[in-house]
């Protein structure tokens, strides 16, 4: 029994060591540090290449004098190249910097009750937390617009400054990165096929593109027969329409009943903040309406916000 627990325990701590070498520290906002995970390099030769590394959006309070440490121990300036706020990531870029891309894996192979690890570098020096994975879940939308096609939810312990730190699953490869601030009194991950969306739009453009309305609306039930071949006795309602935004543009209304928008039907408030996020902006939609019993088509050019 001894020897089994001897060799269960050397493996996890082969296991830390091995990705630790991809863990930094990043420096983005007062009192402590936080961590994060080498995405990919380039150039690498000499030693020195540039790298790129995903942390968690909110753990980068500042847009400059953003430093990360290596797992050398080596501090070098890091420029914020794009944020995803509304999925809590953030993707920097290093020079001149010895270091590691980590190994991803796909998150849906992971299977509840499988051992995790919480592998993080808050202080410079590696840190790690065991626990079991609690759930894997999806799709999810989160309240900032963003859309999870599947998340991870670990039993482990995330101590302060581990937030953009990664999951390590048992065959040494990381699932995704941290984060404390997605859910109220809940530690989630980010799985890796989502960051990779957020990456390659943040490479591309700086920021995420996501599709941008103006509207406040609520849930309403709908008289049937109004709307042909609809099933659904519920649409949307416009409650409020926000000055100099596309809604307003297109000569949505307050009060209007929403019930199709890009030839998707609209039968829940989640439902348009699931298709505004898919949805890369700008561009032209058409927005099918009930105004005064009468069905209106409308075309909104869809801006981002």
């Amino acid at each position: 029994m001894n020897q089994t627990f001897n060799q269960l325990s050397n493996a996890i701590a082969d296991a830390v060591a091995a990705v630790a070498s991809s863990v930094v520290t990043v420096h983005g906002r007062r009192r402590r540090g936080a961590s994060g995970v080498v995405w990919a390099t380039k150039g690498a030769g000499e030693g020195a290449s540039e790298g790129l590394v995903v942390t968690a959006n909110h753990v980068v309070e500042r847009e400059d004098n953003i430093t990360v440490v290596t797992p050398a121990g080596e501090e070098r300036t890091a420029t914020l190249v794009g944020r995803d706020p509304a999925i809590d990531v953030a993707l920097l870029r290093v020079e001149q910097a010895e270091l590691t891309p980590a190994q991803w894996t796909d998150p849906g192979d992971l299977r509840v009750g499988q051992l995790v690890l919480a592998v993080a570098r808050p202080d410079g020096t590696v840190q790690a937390a065991l626990g079991a994975l609690a759930r894997v879940g999806g799709p999810w939308q989160h309240r900032g617009g963003g859309r999870f096609d599947l998340y991870l939810h670990a039993d482990v312990t995330m101590y302060p400054g581990y937030s953009g730190g990664g999951l390590l699953a048992a065959d040494g490869t990381l699932a995704g990165i941290n984060s404390s601030a997605l859910a109220r009194g809940k530690n989630l991950t980010i799985p890796a096929s989502t960051l990779q969306k957020s990456v390659d739009a943040l490479l591309a453009h700086g920021h995420i593109p996501r599709a941008y309305l103006g509207v406040g609306v609520q849930t309403v039930q709908i008289q049937s027969g109004l709307i042909p071949d609809r099933d659904a006795a519920t649409a949307l309602m416009i409650m409020s329409v926000e000055a100099d935004t596309p809604a307003a543009q297109a000569g949505l209304l307050q009060g209007d009943i929403l019930y199709a928008l890009h030839e998707q039907n609209l039968d829940h408030v989640e439902d348009l903040q699931l298709l505004l996020a898919e949805i890369t902006a700008p561009t032209p939609v058409t927005a099918q309406i009930l105004r005064g019993g009468n069905r209106q088509a409308l075309t909104v050019e869809l801006t981002v916000r």
